[in-house]
């Protein structure tokens, strides 16, 4: 497989590239070189190379490189390239210029958009994501170095349908409550939990990423996905129908959730080992049966096949203690509960809806036409799909992420203090400007039925100046409840398919005010009354380390 080095060589790293004859690696002397076994020709190489990540077909080139800072001490800073193995080329990952990165903690792809986990010389951990334009990245969110909130295991990103970033952040009684993101880490949105009556469950749920396997669930229902949560009593798994937006719980088990080819029967091992419990409505009636009136234990339950309803089981005998493995005809053995079950659905037998973003149903230009098997329909679902079709929606920049050197607040996007110098945005001159754009925001266009950015914005490393804006921000209401403080965007559009939902503001926010609070939008800070002070915080304060 490794053609002329099979005979051995000398390397600090190396990786194979997947679904191909290629790997790569980094010399003794620090070069990263691409390697083609299928002829021994080198693909490209790179000197000076400390360190590099490498996920499908884009690999991170990490650098090291000693910089002075504040002229007395020198840090050592790294500077990262973004290399594409079907083009052998590598790309320096533009920053906003004040970023110093000591440390990776995270790399991922998803399609055409990167996430890097980064911790900066000023010691925050940030999440940073490619914005529309590509190889610009800007930070989502940041937190001290006292915080473990940006861990790898406090973060998912979810690649099956759409790309979203589920996050445990901790709620304002300090515990864990996931929270998920569709526009790449720029609103954060809370997801809507229930019991398997339709009652609400008692939040705040925190998913442990750990535990998911997306083997769990039919792999052609891209829109269906288990989680998990531990709890003292057990481990509580989680499906979601809709991708994401909707999680029903289930009940406990010391094991796994499992579903069955074509998707209608769920089954998991109750916590006492020796009974199973099954489920044939999308999660809402469950039964529970004794499997064995021996000794035995079941160790384990999972799907035998992705084309039937049999299942496979492994039990322990407790007496002999020997392994016992085998399967169910689910079909057949429950078929005495439910005397409609039909093989295979019809067409009367789906229903129609829109997939559900976390802030509305259009996704970039368009929103995903659903079909589904109605829950009350004991059939099994031969589709190898459910999205039927896609519907064009408006091309609105809210849809994305920030523009290049502004990071999010709440739904709205505010100046990155590490970008330097800062060019004050020009005011348009006539309203209604062909160049203008909201504050923040890249300004997208309809581009052969695509929505995609203006091309004023290039690949320089500097904001766009073409562009022009009527005000600093636009329109939005600040409002508070016991749940929360939220901001909700102003639209004149009444379409319901691009309503906004309340962003939480909560998430940079340490202190829920309920008291009085202005907003300094231009200084981003915040001012409150305690006893008789007028306290000072910036937005994004409480969470960060002000390096002085």
């Amino acid at each position: 497989m490794l053609g002329r080095y099979s005979a051995g060589f000398d390397f600090k790293k190396l990786e194979f590239i997947p679904s191909s004859t290629r790997f790569t690696y980094l010399s003794p002397d620090n070069t990263f070189k691409d390697i083609d076994t299928k002829n021994d020709d080198i693909k490209s190489q790179k000197p000076s190379i400390s360190d590099f990540r490498t996920v499908e077909r884009k690999t991170l080139l990490i650098q090291s490189n000693k910089v002075r800072k504040h002229l007395i001490k020198e840090t050592n800073n790294l500077e990262l390239l973004g290399y594409d193995h079907e083009t052998y080329q590598s790309t320096p990952l533009l920053f906003p210029e004040l970023v110093q990165i000591k440390e990776v903690k995270f790399f991922e792809v998803v399609g055409k958009d990167y996430y890097l986990i980064l911790v900066l010389n000023d010691q925050n951990t940030c999440l940073w994501v490619s914005t529309e334009i590509k190889l610009k990245f800007g930070r989502a969110v940041c937190t001290n170095a006292a915080s473990d909130l940006l861990e790898e295991s406090n973060f998912y990103i979810d690649k099956k349908l759409l790309s979203q970033i589920f996050w445990n952040f901790p709620n304002q009684e300090n515990l864990r409550q996931t929270l998920r993101s569709t526009n790449k880490g720029r609103a954060w949105y809370e997801m809507k939990f229930l019991n398997p009556n339709d009652s609400k469950y008692i939040l705040p749920v925190h998913f442990k990423f750990s535990l998911y396997d997306h083997r769990d669930a039919v792999m052609n229902f891209k829109e269906i996905d288990i989680q998990y949560a531990e709890s003292p009593e057990g481990r509580r798994p989680f499906i979601s129908y809709d991708n994401g937006n909707t999680w029903r719980a289930t009940p406990l088990t010391n094991l796994r959730l499992v579903m069955l080819g074509g998707g209608m029967v769920l089954v998991s091992v109750h916590t006492d080992t020796n009974f199973i419990n099954y489920n044939f409505d999308h999660g809402k009636t469950w039964f529970r049966e004794q499997l064995f009136e021996n000794q035995q234990r079941v160790l384990y339950i999972g799907r035998l096949t992705n084309t039937d309803q049999k299942a496979l089981i492994v039990t322990k005998d407790d007496i002999t203690n020997k392994l016992i493995f085998s399967s169910i005809d689910f079909s057949e053995f429950f078929s005495f509960k439910l005397s409609n079950i039909e093989t295979q659905c019809t067409s009367s037998q789906y229903e129609s809806w829109n997939l559900h973003k976390s802030d509305g149903y259009c996704e970039s230009d368009n929103y995903w036409v659903m079909s589904t098997r109605k829950p009350e329909n004991y059939c099994v679902d031969h589709e190898t799909t459910h999205i039927k079709d896609f519907e064009q929606c408006d091309c609105k920049s809210y849809y994305f992420g920030c523009a290049f050197g502004y990071r999010p607040f709440g739904d709205i996007c505010v100046r990155d203090d590490l970008i330097y110098p800062y060019r004050e945005p020009k005011v348009c001159a006539v309203k209604g400007s062909e160049k203008l754009h909201e504050l923040g925001f890249i300004k997208m266009v309809l581009d052969e039925n695509r929505c995609t950015p203006d091309a004023s914005y290039g690949l320089t490393s500097a904001i766009s100046t073409e562009l022009c804006v009527n005000s600093d921000y636009t329109d939005f209401l600040i409002l508070n409840s016991d749940e929360g403080m939220y901001m909700y965007r102003l639209s004149p559009i009444e379409d319901q398919i691009v309503k906004k939902r309340p962003v939480l503001l909560d998430v940079t926010m340490k202190e829920r005010f309920s008291r009085s609070v202005a907003f300094d939008w231009v200084r981003q800070m915040t001012f409150t009354f305690k006893d008789t002070y007028i306290i000072e915080q910036p937005f994004f304060g409480t969470f960060e380390k002000i390096d002085v």
